[in-house]
Parts: structure tokens; C-alpha cells; sequence
């Protein structure tokens, strides 16, 4: 029998100050973790985005994909209040692995208009749990 250790993995990856310059249709990447081959079994995975937006008008948009970036999940939207806020958000789902694999997790942002739109902080995690 494998060591819990051995079983219970955690990949992550962070990014700051990544520059969102397009507008929807088109999308930024902000962050990519691709693990090495996993074990069946059951993920959470998480991102976190903490974003200044300088519009109170325009909407944000945000992503996730599980699959490397061929399909995508539901796009997100953020419209903030406040032209100095910074706004955070996080996205959890959970995964069942029901063969070995590799996980390929993106995350993308857009926004609408022209305003000055940078995620400051981003946070991607796959983490086993069963």
C-alpha cells in the first residue's frame, strides 16, 4: 500500500502583475499548471485572482479550464464599484480522476472597454483529497 504522503499531492503555481490588455472575445492567460501523472482519485482544485479594474462601467471576465484549455467552463463576470477597488475572487470545483492522468489546469481574464485592468495576484492549486 502507497505512504499517505505519497498519495495526497499538491501542485501550485502563483503569477503577479499580469497586464489584462485584451477585451472579450479574446483572452488573456494568466496562470497554467500542468502536473506530472497523477493517481485516480479525487482533486480540489482552486484559483484566486485579486484584480484592479479602473472602470465602474466595464465588466471583468475570468475562466477556468480543467482540460489543458480545450474546453472551457462558465465564464465569470466582475463589474467593480469603485475605480480604485481591488476586487478578489475564487473558484473552487472538485475533480474525479477515474484514470491516472496528468492535470491541465488554465486560467484566463478579458475585460470590456478600454480601462487599465491588471491582476495583481493569482493563485492556481490541484490538490488531492481522497
Amino acid at each position: 500500500m502507497a505512504e499517505l504522503f505519497d498519495i495526497l499531492t499538491f501542485d501550485s503555481d502563483e503569477a503577479e502583475n499580469v497586464p489584462i490588455t485584451t477585451t472579450e472575445p479574446d483572452w488573456t492567460d494568466v496562470l497554467t499548471l500542468t502536473t506530472t501523472q497523477r493517481e485516480a482519485g479525487k482533486y480540489l482544485l482552486l484559483f484566486s485572482l485579486q484584480f484592479h479594474h479602473a472602470s465602474t462601467s466595464q465588466s471583468f471576465f475570468y475562466r477556468f479550464s480543467l482540460d489543458g484549455g480545450s474546453s472551457w467552463g462558465v465564464e465569470y463576470e466582475k463589474e467593480v464599484k469603485d475605480r480604485h477597488n481591488i476586487e478578489v475572487v475564487e473558484v473552487s470545483s472538485v475533480m474525479n480522476m477515474t484514470l491516472p492522468g496528468i492535470i491541465d489546469l488554465r486560467v484566463q481574464c478579458t475585460k470590456e472597454g478600454g480601462a487599465v485592468c491588471e491582476v495583481l495576484k493569482a493563485f492556481i492549486s490541484a490538490q488531492r483529497v481522497g
